[in-house]
């Protein structure tokens, strides 16, 4: 899969953003094929097995995606996929286990 990710506002590339491929049917926490952007804003992300894919770009303050799923074919390849990201909402504080002991490394999704 190959394409672009720009800003929804002004269509400027958007580098640095992680792009996912994930499968459609498939649970949040399973493993997710992915690239990061150019300072292009171009992604390439190969070796992925045929199915539909969901597709999400997101990075500190930007997040996106494409409305529908983009399928692959056994041995295709998906060129001038464009996702256009807006300014995402950020939520900061802290994880704590059991007896306000703070989690290490903690990811909140």
């Amino acid at each position: 899969m190959r394409g672009r990710v720009v800003s929804s506002g002004d269509q400027n590339p958007a580098p640095e953003l992680e792009v996912r491929a994930a499968l459609s049917h498939a649970l949040a926490s399973q493993f997710a094929p992915a690239s990061i952007t150019g300072l292009d804003g171009a992604f390439e992300i190969r070796g992925i097995e045929p199915g539909s894919y969901t597709l999400v770009a997101e990075g500190e303050g930007w997040r996106g995606e494409l409305e529908q799923p983009i399928r692959l074919g056994l041995g295709s390849t998906v060129e001038d996929i464009l996702i256009e990201v807006g300014e995402a909402a950020q939520v900061t504080g802290r994880v704590l286990l059991e007896k306000n002991a703070g989690a290490v490394r903690a990811r909140v999704r």
